[in-house]
C-alpha cells in the first residue's frame, strides 16, 4: 500500500502524541495520589494534636474544678467557724463595713449597730432692716440605729444645731411583714411628700410655705403601722400626742383630756405598675385629725427662715377641734420633675373672746400649696432616687474629683408658694392684754384695738404680722459625690401686710441662702 509523505508524517506524528499522552497519565495520576495521601497525613497529624490539647485542657479543667469545689469548702466552714466563734461568749471582733453610715456587726447576722450623721452649715443675707445676715448649724445630728434578730430595731437621733440637744428620733420598731411594719416610741409622722422626705434631700433648703401649717407637730409619740400593701402604693397610720416634738399629752384649759391625733397618709405609682423604670407619676394624700390644747399652730416663717409673719393670738375657751389634709402629686421623667401640694388647716370650737366677754363659734381654714420644678443637667435620673413613696439621695454619675473627668451632679430648680390665712384677722397696734380671741369672724375689737384691723402700726403694741404671704425660689444645688452637696437659693417672698419688725416695715423679703452639707 503506497501512502503519500505528507500523510506518512501526520500519521507518525499522531501516533507518537497517543504514546506520549499514554505515558503521562500514569505519572499525574500518580503524583495527584500523592498529594492526596500528603494531605491525609497531615490531617491526621492535625487531629491527634488537637486531641492531645483537648485531653490536656479536660485535665486542667478537672484540676479546676477540684481546687473551686476545695476553696468553697473552706470558705464555708471558715464562716462556719467565725460564726460559732462571734456567736459564743468568750468575746470576738465584730466586722465593720462603711457604706452609708458606720456599720458593725456579727458572723451570726443577727446584731449589728449602725452610726449616721449630717452637718448642714448655712449663711443666710437678707435685704432691709426686717432680718440680720446671719452663719448658723441648720441641723447637726448623730443617729444610732440597733437591729437585731433580722426584723427588730432601736434607733435614737440627737440633734445638738440648737441651744440644747434636743430628741429627734427615739423609738423601737418591729419589721415582720413589708406590709405591715410597727413602730413606737417618738417619730416623724407622714404628712405629706415635702415633710416625709428627708432634709437631707430636699430640693431646696428649706420647705415650702405650705410646711407652716403642720411645722408644730413634725415629730410625734405615738405608735405607727405602716408598709407597702402592694408594688407601687404606701400606706402609714400613726395615733400620736399631737403635742409636737418631746411633749406628753396635755390637758386642755378645760381641764378634760384632749384626745389623741390620728395621722394617715396613703400613696401610689402607676409608673411601677406599667413597669416605667425611668419614670415616677405619684399620687398621694393625707389626713390628721386630733384635739390641740394650746391654740393656732406656732409662728409661721417664710422659707428663708427670716420674718415670723404670721403670729395670731391662741384661741382661749375650750381645745379646739383640729383638722388637716392634703394632696400631692409627682411626674418625673428622666432628669426632669415636677411636684407639687396642696394643705389645709381647719380649726374649730368654742371662743370666750375678751375683752367682748361674748363666747362665739369659729370655723377657719389656714390653706397653703407649692409647685415646683426640677432639672438635672447632669443626666441622673429621678426614678433612680425614688422608692416607698418618698424621693431619696441623689447619685452622680461621676464623683467631684479635681484632678480626673468627674464633676459631680448639677440640679437647678424653681418654686412658686402661696400661703393663706386670711381667716384670722390681723390686729395691729393693740396691747397683749386687749388682743381679741379668734371668734366667728364677726366681733369687732374694743379699746386700744377700735378701728385698727387690717392696718399697719408704727408704734407701741404688738404685731401680729401679715395672715398671706406668696414666694418664688430660684434654687442651684451641686451634688459633690453621694454623700456632700453644696446649695444656693434665692427667695423673694411677698406679704399681704406691711411687717413690722423694730420699727422697720416693709411688705417683702428678699434673701440668698447658701448651705454646704456632708452626711454619712
Amino acid at each position: 500500500m503506497y501512502f503519500h509523505p505528507s500523510k506518512q508524517v501526520r500519521l507518525i506524528s499522531g501516533i507518537s502524541g497517543a504514546v506520549f499522552v499514554a505515558m503521562l497519565i500514569p505519572f499525574t495520576v500518580s503524583a495527584e495520589s500523592a498529594d492526596l495521601e500528603a494531605r491525609i497525613q497531615q490531617l491526621e497529624k492535625t487531629i491527634q494534636t488537637m486531641q492531645q490539647q483537648r485531653a490536656e485542657q479536660d485535665k486542667q479543667f478537672e484540676l479546676l474544678s477540684k481546687e473551686l469545689v476545695g476553696i468553697e469548702y473552706q470558705a464555708s466552714q471558715s464562716k462556719i467557724s467565725k460564726a460559732e466563734e462571734k456567736g459564743s461568749s468568750k468575746g470576738s471582733p465584730v466586722y465593720a463595713t462603711f457604706k452609708d453610715g458606720v456599720k458593725f456587726e456579727d458572723g451570726t447576722g443577727n446584731w449589728n449597730l449602725q452610726f449616721n450623721g449630717r452637718v448642714q452649715a448655712d449663711y443666710r443675707s437678707f435685704s432691709g432692716d426686717l432680718s440680720p445676715d446671719t452663719w448658723s448649724i441648720r441641723r447637726a445630728r448623730l443617729n444610732t440605729q440597733l437591729g437585731f434578730y433580722q426584723n427588730y430595731l432601736l434607733r435614737l437621733e440627737i440633734d445638738s444645731s440648737a441651744a440644747s440637744t434636743r430628741l429627734v428620733n427615739a423609738y423601737v420598731e418591729a419589721n415582720w411583714w413589708p406590709q405591715a411594719k410597727f413602730r413606737l416610741g417618738q417619730f416623724k409622722t407622714f404628712k405629706g411628700l415635702e415633710n416625709s422626705t428627708t432634709d437631707s434631700y430636699s430640693d431646696f433648703l428649706e420647705r415650702s410655705l405650705a410646711y407652716n401649717t403642720f411645722a408644730d407637730d413634725i415629730y410625734e409619740r405615738g405608735a405607727m403601722v405602716y408598709g407597702m400593701p402592694f408594688n407601687g402604693s404606701t400606706y402609714a397610720l400613726a395615733v400620736t400626742n399631737g403635742t409636737g416634738q418631746g411633749n406628753d399629752e396635755v390637758l386642755g384649759t378645760n381641764q378634760k383630756k384632749d384626745g389623741q391625733d390620728v395621722t394617715l397618709r396613703a400613696t401610689i405609682n402607676p409608673a411601677q405598675w406599667a413597669g416605667w423604670d425611668n419614670t415616677v407619676t405619684h399620687i398621694g394624700g393625707w389626713y390628721n385629725h386630733g384635739i390641740q390644747a394650746t391654740g393656732i399652730a406656732s409662728a409661721s416663717q417664710t422659707e428663708a427662715r427670716g420674718v415670723n409673719f404670721f403670729s395670731p393670738a391662741a384661741f382661749t375657751g375650750d381645745s379646739v377641734d383640729r383638722t388637716r389634709y392634703g394632696v400631692e402629686t409627682v411626674i418625673a421623667y428622666g432628669p426632669v420633675k415636677l411636684q407639687g401640694e396642696y394643705d389645709v388647716s381647719n380649726y374649730q370650737g368654742l371662743a370666750t373672746s375678751a375683752p367682748v366677754g361674748a363666747s362665739k363659734t369659729y370655723d377657719k381654714d389656714v390653706k397653703a400649696w407649692y409647685a415646683e420644678a426640677m432639672w438635672l443637667v447632669t443626666g441622673e435620673r429621678y426614678a433612680d432616687s425614688y422608692k416607698d413613696g418618698q424621693f431619696g439621695r441623689i447619685l452622680p454619675k461621676k464623683a467631684f474629683e479635681p484632678n480626673k473627668d468627674g464633676w459631680g451632679a448639677l440640679e437647678l430648680g424653681l418654686r412658686y408658694s402661696k400661703f393663706d390665712g386670711s381667716d384670722f384677722p390681723i390686729f395691729a397696734g393693740c396691747s397683749a392684754a386687749t388682743v381679741p380671741t379668734f371668734g366667728n369672724g364677726t366681733i369687732s375689737p374694743t379699746g386700744t384695738c377700735a378701728g385698727s384691723v387690717f392696718t399697719k402700726a408704727t408704734t407701741g403694741g404688738i404685731i401680729l404680722g401679715s395672715n398671706e404671704a406668696d414666694a418664688w425660689t430660684l434654687g442651684a444645688k451641686w451634688i459633690l459625690n453621694p454623700y456632700a452637696r453644696v446649695m444656693m437659693n434665692y427667695v423673694h417672698t411677698k406679704f399681704a401686710t406691711d411687717i413690722n419688725v423694730n420699727g422697720h416695715l416693709d411688705n417683702k423679703e428678699d434673701a440668698v441662702t447658701m448651705r454646704a452639707q456632708l452626711d454619712f
